[in-house]
C-alpha cells in the first residue's frame, strides 16, 4: 500500500488546461489563394476571442453620426485640424480630448474599419487549445515578436502594445533576444 500524498485544496496536482491562442485577420488583405494578414494576437478562456469585437460595437455605437457632426463643428473652429485629412478627425479629437476607452484603439479602429468595408468582422483562429496559462503566454509572446509590432518592431504588422508585462512596447526580459524563441 502505499502512502497517501498530502495536497492542500489551494494547489490542484494538475493546472487546468483551459487556454488558447487566437489570431485575428484583415480578410481585405487576402489575395488569391493566400491566407489574410494577422493584425492581432491573443490569449484567452472562454469568450476572449471575442472581447475585442463587443469593444468594438460599443465604441462604434458611441460614435453615433450625431456625435461625429458634433466633433466635426468643433473641429472646423480649431486650426489644430487643418492639414488632416477629414476621416481623421474624429480619432485625432478624441486623442485630444484624453478620451480612454480602456482598450487597444489600434486594434479597435481596424475592426471598425473592416466592419466598414466589408460588411463583416475579421476572420478569427484559434491557433492552438487546452493549453496551461503559461504555455498560452508563451505561445503568444512568440507569434507576437514572430510578426512583430507596428510602430515598434521595424517591420511590424500586428496592433499589440506589448507582450507580457502589459507596458506598451516593452518585451519580457527572459525573451528580450527574439533568436532564441525561432
Amino acid at each position: 500500500m502505499q502512502p497517501q500524498r498530502h495536497r492542500t485544496p489551494d494547489f490542484p496536482a494538475v493546472l487546468p488546461a483551459r487556454f488558447y491562442v487566437y489570431i485575428y485577420y484583415d480578410p481585405r488583405t487576402s489575395p488569391p489563394n493566400l491566407s489574410p494578414e494577422p493584425f492581432y494576437v491573443g490569449k484567452g478562456c472562454g469568450d476572449r476571442k471575442l472581447q475585442q469585437l463587443k469593444e468594438a460595437t460599443r465604441i462604434s455605437r458611441a460614435l453615433t453620426r450625431d456625435r461625429i457632426r458634433e466633433i466635426h463643428r468643433y473641429m472646423d473652429a480649431d486650426p489644430f485640424y487643418i492639414g488632416i485629412p477629414r476621416r481623421e478627425h474624429v480619432w485625432k479629437y478624441l486623442k485630444n480630448q484624453r478620451t480612454n476607452w480602456g482598450v487597444n484603439m489600434l486594434t479597435i479602429r481596424r475592426i471598425l474599419a473592416i466592419r466598414q468595408q466589408t460588411g463583416r468582422d475579421p476572420i478569427i483562429k484559434v491557433i492552438r487549445r487546452r493549453l496551461t496559462e503559461s504555455q498560452a503566454l508563451r505561445l503568444e509572446r512568440r507569434l507576437i515578436l514572430l510578426y512583430g509590432r507596428i510602430g515598434i518592431e521595424r517591420y511590424g504588422i500586428l496592433t499589440n502594445r506589448s507582450i507580457i508585462d502589459g507596458r506598451v512596447g516593452r518585451v519580457a526580459p527572459e525573451i528580450s533576444n527574439h533568436r532564441r524563441l525561432l
